[in-house]
């Protein structure tokens, strides 16, 4: 049975290479030859600073002064030899961080040094959006209840421009549940599937594959950490392939 699954959006926007590794699945974390990078660094973005009137006392600490440090970003970046027009950009999700991408929790290679580029989400949890007059219904959980979230339909129609593929992993409910972290994923990928769906009715192309429909099971939440994470990225690089975006 899948673990309590938090409400999480884990999105990967990513629209060129970013480097020229090669995985190798036998050896973990091992690639089959050096990383070339011509640069590297780190930036900020954004923030603000709340605080609290008064001054602060450092030997006499209340809330008087105090500074709260938030709505900020912090990114990471490498620069390949003979890199393409555009970046790849890799957006963790709720309660993560870049450290995401990285590596896998056992060590093996992740998703930031993989052949892998354009626009894929892995398994989205929240704000679906549809055109206004074409919500479909609420969905009920154990939860909570989803709610689509409406647009001007010349906003929904911006999804129609790009291909789009979300992925979801294993061991979700088919009936409604109790159990509040599986029932909150049954809507979620019901919801999914109502959305690619209201994309592809006003001429979009958006696919969703829930991988044991095809016949690959035992996915978590965290599909670019599974064991099977080179699987899951060479689905994602046949994706692109198809559409011509590699």
């Amino acid at each position: 049975m899948k673990a309590t699954r938090i409400l999480l959006t884990t999105a990967i926007a990513m629209t060129t290479l970013l480097t020229g590794c090669a995985t190798d699945p036998n050896g973990p974390g091992n690639a089959s030859g050096p990383l070339l990078i011509q640069s590297q660094g780190s930036f900020a973005v954004g923030g603000k600073v709340v605080s609290t009137p008064g001054s602060y006392n450092n030997n006499n600490p209340t809330a008087a002064g105090q500074t709260f440090h938030g709505d900020h970003l912090y990114a990471f970046y490498q620069v390949p030899q003979n890199p393409r027009p555009l970046p790849i950009v890799m957006l963790h999700g709720a309660y993560q961080s870049a450290r995401s991408w990285e590596t896998t929790p056992d060590g093996r290679e992740g998703f930031q040094s993989k052949n892998v580029k354009g626009i894929v989400a892995l398994e989205p949890g929240s704000g679906f959006i549809f055109p206004q007059g074409e919500l479909p219904p609420a969905m009920p959980s154990a939860a909570g209840t989803l709610l689509p979230e409406a647009v001007p339909l010349a906003d929904f129609q911006k999804l129609t421009r790009v291909p789009i593929v979300i992925y979801y992993g294993d061991n979700f409910p088919v009936q409604p549940t109790a159990e509040r972290g599986q029932d909150n994923w049954r809507v979620r990928l019901a919801m999914a599937r109502l959305w690619a769906a209201a994309i592809n009715k006003h001429g979009g192309d958006a696919q969703l594959l829930h991988l044991p429909e095809a016949g690959i099971h035992g996915n978590t939440h965290f599909l670019m950490s599974d064991l099977n994470n080179v699987q899951i990225a060479n689905l994602v690089s046949k994706f692109l392939a198809d559409k011509k975006l590699d």
